[in-house]
């Protein structure tokens, strides 16, 4: 039981260090989407709901740039 208690202590320190890592308009997800916002494709574009592994992800109201940076959607 102590090992489950040690082990979630270090997957949330990781996560949590994960989420500090996050930069400009852009947040940190758990259950990331497998279809993020990027300036090369249509806002309207159809996706799958399935969750992707965590990472970092535009906030809403932006898209991801060539320069891979997290820009709003009139910027792209």
């Amino acid at each position: 039981m102590r090992f489950i208690w040690i082990f979630v202590l270090i997957a949330s320190a990781i996560t949590f260090a994960n989420a500090q890592k996050c930069g400009q308009n852009e947040k940190w997800a758990e259950c990331a989407s497998a279809c993020e916002a990027s300036c090369s494709q249509p806002e309207d574009m159809m996706c799958i709901q399935m969750c992707m592994p965590a990472k970092c992800q535009c906030i809403e109201g932006t898209a991801r740039n060539s320069q891979g940076k997290c820009v709003p959607r009139s910027k792209c």
